[in-house]
């Protein structure tokens, strides 16, 4: 189980499933958070020790990965963004109404890398704030980890999580980090210490932790390290 919201679009189903079949189909089953184990523990028939937690992980390779400047990547002022696909749950729209703020106060880029069904939603939200010149659609990369590297802040504004590989892969390329509190998130991130946590769907906490970072680098540094 590696998200703790699933069956949105089939919710009675998905009861059906988890609480009639799941239990009697399968000996065991996996989270990859305790946030979410406590959410399977409280289904019924299923009992607590059938339930393992087992984090995500990242090839310990990535540790020493020899960032390179990626093509297409713009140089001038700060760079903001976030890795995932384009969909409801990551809040790209709620960064792009944060990032709106931003631009008042920093000659900042934002870099979106990935794609999904939102992409017509989230072009026009764009054109519509007149960002169009500062934020930055790359698709999907096979360099993120270099792209990730030229970041002065990660962002991760979902509105719900499982145990994001995204933010486990900027934390090991030590780039400050900010993500909701949901799930996994809060689980890796101890706000005010290695990184920032910020309320769901909330595009104020977002731009005031975002400016926090910039308007202090070395602190975001520490944290990041």
């Amino acid at each position: 189980v590696h998200i703790d919201k699933q069956w949105i679009t089939h919710p009675i189903l998905g009861k059906l499933i988890e609480g009639a079949v799941f239990p009697f189909a399968f000996g065991a089953e996996s989270t990859v958070s305790s946030s979410i184990r406590d959410i399977v523990g409280k289904r019924p028939f299923r009992h607590k020790h059938n339930i393992k937690l087992c984090y995500n992980g990242i090839d310990e390779i990535i540790f020493t990965h020899k960032a390179q400047i990626p093509l297409g990547i713009p140089r001038q002022g700060p760079l903001i963004g976030i890795v995932g696909r384009l969909t409801e749950q990551k809040g790209h729209n709620i960064l792009i109404q944060a990032f709106q703020h931003i631009r008042q106060s920093f000659p900042a880029q934002l870099l979106i890398v990935g794609d999904g069904p939102m992409k017509p939603q989230l072009d026009e939200q764009v054109r519509e704030y007149e960002l169009s010149d500062h934020v930055h659609f790359l698709g999907v990369r096979n360099d993120v980890l270099d792209i990730i590297n030229c970041l002065d802040v990660f962002v991760l504004p979902s509105n719900w999580e499982g145990f994001p590989t995204a933010v486990l892969e900027a934390m090991s390329q030590s780039v400050p980090v900010i993500a909701s509190n949901v799930s996994g998130s809060r689980e890796l991130i101890q706000t005010g210490e290695t990184g920032i946590l910020v309320s769901p769907n909330n595009s104020l906490e977002l731009t005031q932790a975002i400016i926090q970072m910039l308007e202090d680098p070395k602190k975001a540094n520490t944290m990041a390290n």
